[in-house]
């Protein structure tokens, strides 16, 4: 992680023994920047509808013909003695009619397309092949790139493009041409007459775009570009030979019937892509074909589906692991899982084909670009249909079709049909995320397509925004028709009571919720409640777990919050802890209770305290889907999305959480004290010191993280990114470090890591799972035993580790811990309670400080300095320093006296039997200062009150020489001024127990 992540690193002065000492001004820490900051210009990932140089630039409809030779657009006149008639025409130019309606030089012209004229001057039709050597390139040829015509849809000068994502309002511009107004279509139209000698050609689809890109836009979004695709304008024929159509037969054959119906017509007898000779002039006229009616507003978040083209052929139970005892709180026992008709026979492999869904329609299945899971083509050659689907989340698909003016077609659904100057069809379709858009129905004689993938724009948004806040609106005026009141907890115990849904009136489904806090606006996303994120049929089966939780199972969505995810994945080794999270403080039936209204709760030790954190179940959405953290392998299992809403909330927003330590996340979520070794990893000597301390760490069940720089997976830095990529590793995220081992006949330090996000990357460098130092040392894979496997672990040298990643830490999980919190205060420097601490056996025991997080808040100063010391009878009634916390908690010390500016300062030691007062400090001031709260918390792996260990709350006068730092005083301890605030939590119970009192009970 960057070392601008870092926000609340902690700064400290030295102060030395029995010296008093004025305090000095604290360095700032660094402050972590928002997500929305605006790096440098020169460092922003350009948008992607930037301009090329012209020389490498692909032409409109991909076209590039020699310059001298070459229109700039299918419809465009370049000079008449150089113009190619139509895209799919090109004839010598002497000889050539510009177009099949168009006048050329009398003593060459054709009367008529269908009149014959001699071979050397006649004007091909704008769909016949002329001969090889006369023939021009195709619009898809490439020209030599410095003959090249640049693209009609050439973008800008890159010093004035838009660059990335738009401030507030979609200000992107679309760098294509400007096309000039059609003609009004017609609504009837005489029937064309059929060319001489058409030869139907096999169509090759060739593709030069550009693939949208993955840079971070505001708000840690990834920006959205634009990209292009066009195919051929040659004929594309189905399944029949290509064959000559003699001039006569048309006036022979009576040409076919076009189905009179639109719409979902599946029945039509006709075939797909047949070529068929156009009607003649003694033929019936075909109907003209017609724009469709303009989109209506849409009336959910994403289009309803026509139909299934799935059926549930039986539900099966899903496989599952419960703990001894577990009363089934997440009710894991009754989730089930549907299995389709057909799924796993051969030739039904489609579903795997997309990532975000699939269509509602069945036919061929083509994608249109070369990047998959963006848009894809499907036709069904039964009923002569065309439709496209949108695979994406993020981007609005502009799909524009010009076809031949031989072709028969009826636009379907939202499609738009207009004829152009040249007679051609144009037909338009926009088609949104995870939406299918029927598209056409009747025979193709010849098109061009341009399709362009556009970040979804803000009226999108705001439309579906709209829909959403209709539904919130009238479930909160349901609420307000039984309670008043404005706490949440009051509200869902009102919903419980009359059976309607749950809204969190603190923390809303609206636009405050995502940004409040940040410097940019985020996009105006609609809100659902998860069982419209789903199909239909599982709507019901919508849980918090649907399955085992591991590693990796996390898909962390387009936030922002890598730190909060990674740290997610890392409390995610110990299953049992993260569900734990999600547990009710009263119980299985209170949870079932707050479930079936929308409510959930996960609890967090924010600012040394336990807190269950209440949400309603309305997610954030963008094209159907969830936005942001969900799960990565079932979209009904919602916990990660839970998770991080009630860790936004906690903070005041989605912003709020947006790059961060991820140190400080799993404090948040443990409850355990966490330390940084950044420094240490870089020092040869304290590295070997480190790994030593790290290999009994993790014996003793600390959690170790390792932390790659970068702000992220798709940081700016193009350079590091790929650098890091080209090893397996991906820039801006936290990995666990699972094992140290030390091979000492070989002098070899290994660490065994997990990418805890679960990207599909895996280290490639030395000791990787695919390495031949594994066969080649099998000594040192049995010691290390090793297991190739595809599950995200990895072994690498500590070497490596060092050189790759530029920072980390630990946090001091371990088991049994017995957890105890005090609410304090320091009043003009003197804390309110001390710990009078007495042990019959050793016992281990961490202390810490905690002070409010300033994330949570707005103009917060900073972070006061702080320490904990412990001290112990030496003679008569005088006591001894004998412990200070330091930077290192794992390593408190005896001769300094260091006060530290940090969010959570900690001591960890082991108390032999014997009497002890821990004494909370503050840095002496002679300025005036306001009451400073805190949290003493204390970790021991005893129970307190049971006989071995007891705690009672004390208190120190103003004046006692302990707070001057000499290291011995006379304690002169005194009952504390009111009962002290507590709670207390066993391990493996849900939630602590409250209590007041001047010892823990």
């Amino acid at each position: 992680m960057s070392q601008d992540q870092l926000n609340d690193e902690a700064q400290w002065t030295e102060i030395e023994e029995e010296a008093p000492q004025e305090r000095e001004t604290p360095n700032t820490p660094d402050q972590a920047e928002d997500c929305n900051e605006t790096a440098p210009a020169e460092e922003q990932a350009e948008d992607c509808n930037e301009a090329a140089p012209a020389e490498e630039q692909a032409e409109y409809c991909n076209e590039a013909t020699p310059a001298e030779e070459q229109a700039e657009d299918c419809n465009e006149a370049a000079p008449a003695e150089e113009q190619a008639e139509d895209c799919n025409e090109a004839a010598p130019a002497e000889e050539q009619a510009e177009d099949c309606n168009e006048a050329a030089p009398a003593e060459e012209q054709a009367e008529d397309c269908n009149e014959a004229a001699p071979a050397e001057e006649q004007a091909e039709d704008c769909n016949e092949a002329a001969p090889a050597e006369e023939q021009a390139e195709d619009c898809n040829e490439a020209a030599p790139a410095e003959e090249q015509a640049e693209d009609c849809n050439e973008s800008e000068p890159a010093e004035e493009q838009a660059e990335g994502a738009a401030d507030g309002p979609d200000q992107r511009q679309d760098l294509g041409s400007e096309e000039k107004p059609e003609p009004p279509f017609e609504e009837t139209q005489q029937a064309e007459e059929c060319p001489e000698d058409v030869v139907p050609l096999e169509a090759s689809e060739t593709q030069e775009h550009e693939t949208p890109g993955a840079e971070e836009a505001y708000e840690g979004e990834r920006a959205e570009h634009l990209a292009q695709k066009s195919h051929s304008p040659q004929y594309y024929l189905a399944d029949s030979e290509p064959q000559v159509i003699p001039q006569q037969a048309c006036e022979e054959e009576a040409p076919q019937e076009y189905p009179k119906e639109i719409g979902n017509n599946y029945d039509a007898p006709q075939h797909a892509y047949e070529v068929v000779a156009p009607d003649n002039a003694h033929a019936r006229s075909m109907p003209a074909p017609h724009a469709a009616a303009a989109a209506t507003p849409p009336s959910a978040i994403v289009k309803p589906r026509t139909r299934n083209v799935k059926s549930v052929a039986r539900w099966e139970a899903v496989e599952y692991d419960l703990r001894d005892g577990s009363d089934d709180e997440f009710e894991l026992s009754t989730c089930m899982t549907p299995v389709y008709e057909g799924e796993g026979e051969e030739g039904n492999e489609d579903a795997s084909v997309f990532k975000h869904g699939e269509p509602d329609c069945k036919g061929e299945i083509m994608s249109c670009f070369d990047e998959p899971n963006l848009l894809y083509r499907i036709i069904d050659p039964k009923a002569k249909t065309w439709s496209f689907y949108n695979d994406s989340l993020q981007y609005e698909m502009h799909v524009q079709f010009i076809f031949g003016k031989h072709s028969k077609l009826q636009p379907l659904e939202n499609t738009t049909l207009r004829q152009n100057e040249e007679g051609q069809y144009v037909m338009e379709v926009v088609v949104y995320p995870t939406e299918t858009e029927m598209f056409l129905q009747g025979t193709v004689n010849g098109f061009t397509s341009k399709l362009r993938a556009v970040p979804l724009t803000e009226d999108y948004h705001n439309a579906r925004r709209g829909i959403t806040e209709e539904l919130v609106n009238n479930e909160v005026a349901a609420i307000q028709q039984v309670t008043s009141s404005d706490n949440a907890e009051d509200v869902l115990q009102a919903c419980i009571d009359s059976g309607i849904p749950f809204v969190d009136p603190e923390f809303p489904p609206c636009q405050a919720s995502l940004e409040a806090g940040a410097n940019k606006p985020f996009k105006p996303f609609a809100w659902a409640r998860p069982q419209a994120c789903v199909p239909e049929e599982m709507a019901s089966q919508v849980r918090l777990f649907r399955a085992n939780v591991r590693p990796g199972c996390v898909d962390a969505g387009d936030l922002g919050d890598s730190w909060v995810i990674c740290s997610v994945a890392s409390v995610s080794e110990d299953p049992a802890r993260l569900m734990g999270m999600f547990r009710h403080p009263e119980g299985k039936a209170a949870a079932q209770r707050e479930h079936a209204v929308g409510a959930y709760r996960v609890t967090f030790n924010k600012n040394g305290w336990w807190r269950s954190v209440l949400v309603d179940s309305y997610l954030p959405v963008s094209g159907g889907k969830l936005k942001y953290a969900k799960s990565a392998t079932d979209p009904a299992e919602i916990w990660p999305a839970i998770l991080e809403k009630a860790y936004a909330k906690l903070h005041g927003s989605y912003a709020r959480i947006c790059s961060g330590d991820p140190l400080h996340a799993l404090q948040d979520m443990t409850g355990f004290s966490t330390m940084r070794f950044d420094e240490l990893l870089t020092d040869d000597k304290a590295s070997d010191q480190l790994f030593s301390d790290l290999v009994h760490g993790i014996a003793a069940g600390y959690t170790v993280i390792c932390s790659t720089p970068g702000r992220g997976p798709h940081d700016k830095d193009q350079e590091l990114c790929e650098a890091y990529a080209q090893v397996g590793l991906v820039t801006g995220c936290a990995y666990t470090i699972l094992e140290a081992k030390h091979i000492e006949n070989k002098d070899l330090r290994m660490v065994k890591v997990r990418n805890a996000w679960g990207r599909g990357v895996e280290w490639s460098g030395s000791w990787g799972n695919d390495d031949t130092k594994w066969d080649a040392n099998p000594d040192i894979a049995e010691e290390c035993n090793f297991q190739k496997a595809a599950n995200g672990m990895f072994w690498m040298s500590w070497k490596d580790a060092r050189k790759y990643f530029n920072g980390g830490g630990v946090c001091f999980t371990h088991q049994p811990a017995y957890d105890y919190r005090m609410n304090c205060v320091f009043t003009e420097g003197v804390p309110s309670a001390v710990l009078e601490i007495e042990v019959q056996s050793p016992t281990c025991f961490t202390f810490v400080i905690s002070q409010d997080d300033k994330r949570c808040q707005v103009n917060a100063s900073e972070y006061k300095p702080v320490m904990i010391s412990i001290a112990e009878p030496v003679e008569g009634d005088m006591y001894k320093v004998v412990m200070n916390s330091s930077a290192n908690g794992a390593r408190p010390t005896s001769d300094k006296w260091m006060f530290l500016q940090a969010r959570d300062v900690s001591l960890i030691h082991k108390l032999d039997a014997g009497k002890y007062i821990v004494v909370p400090r503050i840095m002496p001031s002679d300025d005036p200062v306001e009451p400073v709260p805190y949290v003493l918390g204390m970790i021991c792996n005893k129970e307190v009150g049971n006989g071995d260990v007891s705690v009672k709350f004390k208190r120190l006068d103003a004046g006692n020489r302990v707070f001057e730092n000499f290291p011995k005083f006379e304690p002169e301890l005194m009952e504390v001024e009111q009962p002290v605030q507590y709670q207390k939590r066993a391990p493996g119970e849900a939630f602590p127990m409250t209590q007041m009192g001047e010892e823990v009970m």
